[in-house]
């Protein structure tokens, strides 16, 4: 719509002052879907301010559109993953003390943003390294400033009154954009 490329537009000039501001000399986006406003608005505004701008197919980003009802989204699958999605919603069930929630608060999730960090290093070693001190800045920054737009949801995942799993998404254009995630692999069992 014309209001979200306004914005898309607002926020990409944020984001080349800040760029210019900060003397970065290399912007790396990947993994913009094809009919991303970013892909479509940025290239011309950083060659209006003298860039060089560089588009490759990297790979391909996955998506759904999801139906309006989960028995929907169940008939979407095929038979093997409806099976496994089953099994993994029966163990969890089998548990009495669990729960799922989101935090959208930015006072919030500035609070609890350590605990996503730690979640999703001790995951995967390959998160675990890419998360540098610059990096982990980095994370607080942005997710601050989203939360404050209302377009972050951080979700936790406890069982037995500790946090056990951990997702960061984008809420934009009426889609929600997984970012990562994390979990205790202590209980990888719950998958």
């Amino acid at each position: 719509s014309r209001r979200n490329k306004l914005t898309s537009c607002s926020s990409i000039h944020s984001l080349l002052e800040g760029m210019e501001g900060q003397e970065v000399s290399l912007l790396r986006l990947d993994s913009l879907r094809e009919n991303s406003p970013t892909l479509e608005l940025l290239p011309e505004m950083a060659r209006g301010l003298g860039y060089t701008v560089e588009i490759e197919q990297e790979d391909v980003t996955s998506g759904i559109n999801l139906p309006a009802t989960w028995d929907e989204y169940l008939g979407m699958l095929n038979k093997k993953d409806r099976h496994e999605l089953r099994r993994k919603l029966r163990r969890m069930d089998s548990q009495t003390d669990w729960k799922w929630y989101s935090v959208t608060d930015p006072a919030e999730v500035g609070g609890r943003l350590g605990e996503f960090i730690s979640l999703m290093r001790l995951s995967r070693t390959d998160k675990d390294e890419f998360m540098t001190p610059e990096r982990e800045r980095f994370f607080h920054n942005n997710t601050q400033r989203m939360a404050e737009l209302g377009q972050l949801q951080l979700f936790f995942l406890e069982m037995d009154g500790s946090t056990v799993a951990t997702c960061l998404c984008f809420d934009y254009g009426g889609s929600r954009l997984l970012y990562n995630s994390g979990y205790d692999p202590e209980y990888g069992y719950y998958s």
